[in-house]
Formats: C-alpha cells, structure tokens, sequence
C-alpha cells in the first residue's frame, strides 16, 4: 500500500510540474494567435519568458486551491474536462450530477467559470470575424 501512495505522489508531482510549465505558455500561445487577450502574449525583456500568463496561472491556481475542499476541485476538473461532439450530451449530464452536489458558494464560482469562459469564446469569435472582413475588405 505505501508503494501505491509513493507511486501516486511522484506521478502527481510530476503532473503539477508540467502542467506549471505548459500551462502558461498555453495562455501565451492562444494570446499570439489573437484567441486570448493580448496582454498575455508579451514577454518578460529580460528571461523571455511570458511573465503575464504565468502571474496570471499563478494567482488563479492560488485562489481556486484557498477557495474550496479537494472534492469541488476534483468536481469542477470533471465537469470542464468534457469536450466532444459525441460526448457533449454525456458531458452535461455528468456535469450537472456533479453540481447537484456543490454548495451555493462553489455553483457561484462553477457559473462565474462559465461566465468567464464564455465572454473569451464570444470576444475571440468577434476578433475573428473582424479580422476576416479587414483582411477581404
């Protein structure tokens, strides 16, 4: 059993490792091609690296593991990880099963998620779009 434990705490280590190092760079990345604000896409002068995401990953990491248990975590990781044409009903089901169990304080923070992700999708979706009519214009 105290190998299973060891096991579990170097895989998690090395998961929380690389996510800090991708993640960021991620925010970057989607900054660059204009599908994130553009702040997110400028470099620290002196260590080029993408000082404003990783501050920004940084302090959202930090308030999502202060403002809830393990288990909300655990629920809001299900819940957002269910992407797919063929999975989406399956998804929002799971998703609201997972919710019915969250108190009012955490269906507060899933919906303001919600919210958050919802004004970059609609915002990347109108840069594009006037992106198009510049660029056939």
């Amino acid at each position: 059993m105290a190998f299973v434990s060891i096991a579990v705490m170097i895989s998690t280590y090395g998961w929380v490792s690389g996510t800090l190092l991708h993640a960021p760079r991620l925010f970057y990345s989607m900054a660059a091609q204009g599908d994130f604000p553009a702040g997110f896409a400028s470099l620290h002068a002196r260590f080029h690296t993408p000082a404003a995401a990783i501050l920004f990953f940084a302090l959202t990491g930090w308030a999502l593991a202060i403002s809830g248990t393990f288990l909300w975590v655990m629920a809001l990781s299900a819940g957002s990880s269910m992407f797919g044409p063929g999975l989406s009903i399956l998804g929002v089901a799971i998703s609201l099963a997972l919710m019915s169990g969250l108190k009012g304080s955490e269906v507060f923070l899933m919906c303001l998620t919600a919210l958050i992700a919802t004004a970059n999708w609609l915002w990347t979706k109108r840069r594009h779009t006037q992106s198009k009519m510049h660029v056939q214009g």
